[in-house]
């Protein structure tokens, strides 16, 4: 993992960063809707969701842009 491998380098900040970024990823997920931001994490990797099965609803647009925001200071996916 890059965080790992910042840590033994002696990275410590730049770790530090990165774990922080995760966390309100993770934070985001637990909030509630988690099959939903999984499925929009997939989407924006480029790879194909479909939507949730009843009774769950796709995200609305700005909880999907919420999400996603958590997302781009991790410089993952094609569509952050």
């Amino acid at each position: 993992s890059e965080i790992l491998r910042l840590g033994v380098e002696g990275r410590f900040a730049e770790a530090k960063e990165r774990h922080a970024a995760l966390l309100q990823m993770f934070l985001s997920m637990e909030r509630g809707g988690y099959p939903q931001k999984v499925r929009a994490g997939l989407e924006a990797f480029g790879l194909p969701a479909r939507n949730p099965r009843a009774p769950m609803r796709p995200l609305d647009a700005d909880a999907r842009a919420a999400f996603l925001a958590t997302l781009a200071p991790l410089r993952v996916g094609a569509g952050v």
